[in-house]
């Protein structure tokens, strides 16, 4: 039995306020425990979303444009000194969104569509495009093409942030979506294909030279998306390639790597 039938494409999901939230073409909608969908407003483009909740309000980015919904009201991010970049995380009671050319935005405190033109900050460690931000553990995380740096929240400064000593970890992020987190690690595609994790700043590849070969074997993986499935105890990494077809699934516990599949054919699941 279906708990739900949405056709259209999946632009992802996520749950806040106890609730199910769904982007399915350009149609946000809440999904109750019943199942029925209730239509909150449109979401322009065709990009996959990243959201980020922060508690009374739910954040949404397509890469084109952001979104604020508060209650079941729906609105687009208006202020002149946002820049549409594809990811937002929350941390400290402040939104942080990428920006344009290495740059990342830090919004005003307890307003998430709020942000003053001196509350930007680029990585500076390395020169490469700022294309994902991740908090983690009490820190937040700016992705780019070629490294990964690490920051907290001084309470100084415009803005208030300050980068961690010793936090630049020397390895890109090759897929935007691929990012997922545990209590324990956070997991990531680098950009020379491997799945690597870290638990502060020190990026560990834990991809298995299995795994390692059927990744080399695929040709655009800047598709991939990366979650975090959790099952009796048990927390589970599982990294689909859609272009490529195929699902890789790391058990946390275990450190062992397995395949997914769907069909006869051995299609991702």
């Amino acid at each position: 039995i279906s708990f739900l039938v949405a056709p259209g494409v999946n632009r992802g999901m996520t749950v806040f306020v106890n609730e199910l939230y769904k982007v399915t073409d350009q149609t946000l909608f809440k999904i109750d425990a019943s199942g029925v969908a209730t239509d909150l407003g449109t979401i322009a483009g065709s990009n996959r979303c990243i959201f980020a909740n922060a508690g009374t309000n739910l954040l949404v980015t397509t890469g084109a444009a952001g979104y604020q919904l508060t209650g079941e009201t729906l609105t687009q991010i208006t202020d002149s000194d946002f820049q549409n970049g594809n990811s937002v995380t929350y941390l400290q009671q402040q939104m942080v969104y990428d920006g344009n050319g290495g740059q990342f935005q830090v919004s005003d405190v307890g307003n998430p569509d709020s942000l003053q033109p001196n509350n930007f900050a680029t990585a500076e460690s390395s020169p490469d495009d700022t294309i994902r931000v991740f908090a983690f553990r009490e820190r937040f995380y700016t992705f780019g093409t070629d490294s990964v740096q690490t920051w907290y929240f001084s309470g100084v400064g415009n803005p208030p942030v300050a980068q961690v000593n010793g936090g630049t970890m020397n390895v890109g992020l090759a897929a935007i979506h691929s990012v997922g987190a545990t209590d324990d690690f956070c997991y990531f595609l680098g950009d020379d294909r491997r799945v690597y994790r870290f638990s502060s700043v020190q990026p560990q590849n834990i991809t298995s030279i299995a795994i390692s070969h059927q990744l080399d074997l695929l040709g655009d993986v800047s598709d991939a998306l990366g979650g975090i499935v959790r099952i009796e105890g048990q927390s589970f990494y599982v990294l689909t390639i859609p272009s490529g077809d195929k699902t890789f699934v790391f058990n946390e516990q275990s450190g062992a790597w397995f395949n997914l599949s769907s069909g006869a054919d051995e299609r991702r699941y």
